[in-house]
């Protein structure tokens, strides 16, 4: 196994975006969350800005990446 071969998982949900930073044999090695609010205009109905997703998920993931090397990171996954 290579020493500083990674996986970085990604997590976009209703609340908020994760991010982890994982070792092949799955310890984690960082870890990152930005939440987000939901919008409702409409009673009983729900929004969200794809634009605030997306800033929170770059935010989570500079924070998940802080310690490894990016390059090491062989694959991701996003759920």
């Amino acid at each position: 196994m290579n020493k500083g071969a990674y996986l970085l998982g990604i997590d976009i949900g209703g609340t908020g975006s994760k991010a982890g930073v994982f070792t092949l044999d799955g310890k984690l090695k960082g870890s990152g969350y930005s939440e987000y609010q939901m919008t409702s205009t409409v009673p009983g109905q729900a929004e969200h800005d794809a634009e605030i997703w997306w800033q929170a998920t770059i935010q989570a993931i500079q924070d998940a990446i802080k310690y490894v090397d990016v390059n090491e990171i062989l694959a991701l996954g996003i759920g």
